[in-house]
């Protein structure tokens, strides 16, 4: 990485991503129902409560931490990496959408 230049962060499980549009039951592994309605696109980061093995307000508190970190690229544990080409803003407002999207 170039000085000046935002990383990039592997989540592992901590973190999903998904290009296409999809809905949340097809995003924990279910199938698409027409009547379904979207919910993520593309690059939309979530983390799901129901597959949370350990504590999900721990979790939750966790992602609200990568907020101001210095990285714009995220390698998830689940789906394509997610991009964000107007920098580590563009990746906070992500982030914050997230935690306001999830319970």
């Amino acid at each position: 990485r170039g000085v000046g230049t935002p990383g990039m962060l592997f989540t592992g499980d901590h973190l999903s991503a998904f290009k296409n549009k999809k809905t949340e039951a097809e995003a924990e592994g279910g199938s698409r129902s027409s009547a379904a309605p979207h919910r993520f696109s593309s690059p939309r980061l979530t983390a799901m409560p129901r597959v949370c093995w350990h504590d999900w307000p721990t979790q939750r508190e966790s992602v609200r931490k990568l907020i101001g970190l210095d990285f714009s690229a995220v390698l998830p544990g689940h789906g394509p990496r997610a991009y964000f080409p107007g920098g580590v803003e563009e990746k906070d407002a992500a982030l914050e959408e997230m935690l306001r999207a999830e319970p």
